[in-house]
């Protein structure tokens, strides 16, 4: 049970391009750029206390070693995500987005999209970024994805389903992985998702659009579960 009324919690998104694959390159050398790993171009961070929502920031990421305006987008790596090379002209360095993540977070409970070991997670490049600089979060991280997954269990159960297989819980693990899936989980708990709405003040698909409606959906979600929690108390009341 996650007590959204007595803990502090931190929903992180990223956007991270996949340099990896060589999808961006410098336009004067025309060649091909090179990285160890996929940089991450932009953090976006909600903090939920006392049950709601109560501070969000943004900001995109400067690339370290390579002038911003000089590269073209020839994979549409940037260009899915609606970055330009002019968004990261001049945007604070990851070690500075890895200061304020830090100073925002404190002892709060980070809650990420995946979490997993059988890849590596935006959150895992940060936290890799975040040791080299000398910042360790020892903060407990846990997954959207699985508490998504654990209510659908759940509501499944309730529902009289008692002869649950696991290839159904593999079913949905797997839909975790599609925007559908996710939309049609907002759907369910009544919450509005809309990148273009005047909440993120974007028009584009941002982490911050994103990580606002994870947060949403994890307040509705443990709110759900804690006026069930409350239902099943009074019905089981004695009655004097």
């Amino acid at each position: 049970m996650y007590n959204t009324k007595k803990n502090t919690y931190v929903m992180v998104e990223f956007t991270v391009l996949d340099w990896v694959s060589g999808e961006l390159a410098d336009s004067k050398s025309k060649e091909r750029l090179k990285f160890t790993c996929a940089p991450i171009a932009e953090i976006a961070a909600v903090k939920i206390q006392n049950g709601k929502i109560c501070e969000h920031y943004t900001n995109f990421i400067g690339l370290d070693g390579v002038k911003a305006e000089n590269l073209y987008d020839d994979g549409d790596c940037m260009s899915r995500f609606g970055i330009t090379p002019a968004h990261l002209i001049g945007a604070p360095s990851l070690k500075e987005a890895v200061e304020k993540f830090f100073d925002f977070t404190e002892d709060s409970i980070i809650l990420v999209r995946h979490k997993t070991s059988s890849y590596n997670t935006p959150f895992d490049f940060f936290q890799m970024y975040a040791k080299s600089y000398g910042f360790f979060f020892n903060n407990p991280v846990f997954a959207l994805a699985d508490i998504v997954q654990a209510a659908k269990v759940k509501e499944m159960l309730e529902d009289g389903e008692q002869d649950i297989e696991h290839t159904d819980i593999l079913r949905i693990a797997e839909k975790l992985d599609h925007l559908n899936f996710w939309t049609d989980i907002f759907a369910d708990y009544d919450i509005f998702f809309n990148p273009n709405s005047k909440e993120s003040d974007k028009a584009r698909n941002d982490p911050l659009s994103w990580a606002l409606a994870f947060a949403r959906l994890f307040i509705a979600i443990t709110d759900f579960e804690n006026d069930a929690l409350e239902e099943v108390k009074d019905d089981t009341a004695l009655p004097f």
